[in-house]
């Protein structure tokens, strides 16, 4: 028989995931030994990223996501415990960097593709309705480069896109 989660079950687990950092602070600094905690983290809600899973998570994340050559999946460092979200966007934005480095040495088109892209990652599509970091942290930036350097959709894209400036 599979539990179905209530609103009073989301009301509980809500807390706990959005300030799991502190509260596992809290119970470290009461023990003498941290695998004193281990009941503590044992209790981890299932959508709760740890370190431990973080790498395997970060591959799965970026499994549908072009990233420029010599980009290193496994520099990507997510500490402590995180929502899937926070994850996806911590994965996503250092993807989106390396692209907009790209765009700036010069590598526009790859760039621009890469980027426009983004749009069908599905990790990105999971949370679009949760905040705003696909829109904003990932889209825009999309949208900014296919743009070009010469018609920027918004005045200080040029800082957005790491300060690629139009030639002339």
């Amino acid at each position: 028989m599979s539990h179905h989660p209530t609103a009073r079950d989301e009301r509980f687990r809500r807390p706990y995931v959005e300030h799991f950092d502190a509260l596992l602070g809290y119970a470290l600094r009461r023990v003498d030994r941290p695998e004193d905690a281990a009941g503590f983290a044992a209790a981890v809600p299932d959508d709760v990223v740890t370190s431990e899973e973080s790498s395997a998570e970060v591959v799965g994340i970026l499994a549908d996501v072009a990233v420029p050559d010599g980009f290193d999946r496994s520099r990507i460092e997510i500490e402590g415990f995180n929502s899937r979200y926070h994850v996806i966007a911590a994965a996503t934005g250092a993807v989106t960097c390396a692209w907009v480095e790209q765009y700036a040495a010069g590598r526009r088109a790859e760039a621009t593709h890469a980027m426009a892209g983004s749009r069908e990652c599905d990790a990105l599509r999971e949370i679009v309705d949760e905040g705003d970091w696909s829109e904003i942290g990932v889209w825009s930036v999309a949208d900014e480069m296919a743009a070009g350097p010469a018609r920027r959709a918004r005045p200080g894209a040029f800082r957005l896109l790491g300060g690629a400036r139009p030639a002339g």
